[in-house]
């Protein structure tokens, strides 16, 4: 079995490995798009991108979405041309 502290500093670079990948952005729809239109690419995003921390605001007409940069940098990519 491997000492305490090695164990420990595992933990502590998994987690700041796994918290530096998570980023989170935030996109504004168009004023003009309808409620069921934002619902759309918002299941549209989550399908393609497989993020399911996905917050839909109509209110502010925003999108919140968390994931991977990968997943952010797809989702940044795809709204615009949804939108």
């Amino acid at each position: 079995m491997p000492p305490r502290r090695f164990v420990a500093l595992a933990i502590v670079i998994f987690a700041s490995v796994a918290s530096a990948q998570t980023q989170e952005r935030v996109l504004y729809f168009e004023p003009t798009l309808t409620p069921q239109g934002s619902q759309e690419i918002v299941n549209a995003i989550r399908t393609i991108t497989e993020t399911p921390q996905l917050t839909l605001d109509e209110a502010r007409k925003s999108l919140t979405f968390r994931g991977t940069a990968a997943q952010v940098e797809t989702a940044e990519w795809l709204f615009p041309l949804l939108n």
